[in-house]
């Protein structure tokens, strides 16, 4: 009989020789057993995985991720499920972590800080929490063509389940942009996104990725029309609504339309106050259009919210490093060059804490 903490790595992958053993390298020492589905590799992906000791079992595209995620599910036999993503890692502490985690009978799942890079020097990363871990149930099924998730079906069949937050850390790599310009997954996403809202033209998830994988693409005039299609959507949940704050927003700043930028900041900051980023993005905006003043007022701001709940997607350094830098530049303008050595000492320092 398998250990109540035993553990099954579920992957889906598709010519991923690139990055697949970096993966599994990763996790490999940590799980029971390594289930692979794979929906067409071409490349040495399969030969790959056989070298780590995964099952694999071919599953024909059907372009839906949360159909070849079940696939997965269907073959795991060990008590709990973590899956993960080929150009994903599991840092050394969170491996070593792990078994801690599942001895925690209460929790019927775990969420995990996914933290992606978006430069190839791992300089520039965006977090966002994300259900990895979750006890094995035929019950439970991934849903959605894309973006696919799991904690929509815990939560109906569990309703009073605990799923714990964890700091723990998964690294994706998949933003970086070596990943993008070798895979074309930008354009990938956008293509399979526009086909489904098409068929779901009320889906306000399905427009809120399709405008993130706009501004991804840089193609910024295309992502505010769906981020205005889905603020235009009834019954919002909260995480999305903080989520759309922070990218509209973003997408905004991008297209310089700061006055419009800054009333919704207004009115995120109204509902989410002490999400540290929307001030930051404030300041940006405040910087922008040439007022010093209000900017520094709001990256100190900031900076105070370091400490953000785990449901609201951050970019890496905006409520520390970035922000103090930030700070010591305006102060540099400013002719204050004692401030601005004081605020430059503190960037380092938050950095990597």
């Amino acid at each position: 009989m398998d250990s109540l903490s035993s553990i099954s790595l579920c992957m889906i992958v598709r010519d991923e020789a690139e990055q697949l053993s970096r993966c599994l390298k990763s996790a490999q020492d940590v799980v029971d057993e390594i289930i692979i589905v794979d929906t067409g590799s071409v490349d040495k992906t399969v030969e790959i995985a056989h070298s780590y000791g995964a099952q694999v079992y071919n599953f024909p595209w059907t372009g839906d991720f949360a159909a070849a995620r079940n696939e997965s599910l269907d073959k795991a036999t060990k008590k709990w499920i973590l899956f993960l993503d080929a150009d994903e890692e599991l840092p050394l502490e969170t491996a070593q972590l792990l078994p801690a985690l599942v001895a925690l009978s209460k929790e019927e799942a775990w969420s995990f800080q996914i933290l992606s890079f978006l430069s190839d020097d791992k300089t520039q990363s965006v977090a966002h929490s994300s259900i990895r871990l979750f006890k094995n149930s035929k019950s439970y099924q991934f849903e959605g063509k894309i973006h696919e998730q799991i904690g929509p079906s815990i939560r109906r069949e569990q309703p009073y389940a605990t799923i714990g937050q964890s700091d723990l850390i998964i690294h994706h790599y998949g933003y970086s942009q070596k990943s993008l310009q070798n895979k074309g997954k930008k354009e990938r996403n956008i293509a399979l996104l526009e086909e489904f809202v098409a068929q779901s033209p009320e889906n306000a998830n399905l427009h809120f990725n399709l405008a993130v994988s706009y501004s991804v693409n840089g193609q910024w005039p295309k992502a505010k029309e769906h981020f205005q299609k889905t603020l235009s959507l009834p019954n919002l949940s909260a995480t999305l609504l903080a989520a759309l704050c922070r990218s509209y927003s973003i997408c905004l700043y991008h297209l310089r339309e700061y006055e419009e930028a800054l009333q919704f900041l207004q009115q995120g900051l109204s509902l989410f106050p002490h999400y540290g980023e929307l001030y930051y993005l404030r300041g940006q905006i405040a910087w922008a259009t040439g007022d010093l003043e209000e900017a520094e007022k709001n990256f100190l701001q900031a900076t105070q919210l370091q400490h953000t709940t785990a449901e609201f997607i951050s970019t890496t350094g905006t409520t520390s490093f970035l922000a103090w830098e930030n700070i010591a530049t305006i102060a540099l303008y400013k002719g204050k060059g004692q401030q601005a050595i004081e605020a430059i000492a503190k960037a380092p320092q938050e950095k990597f804490s």
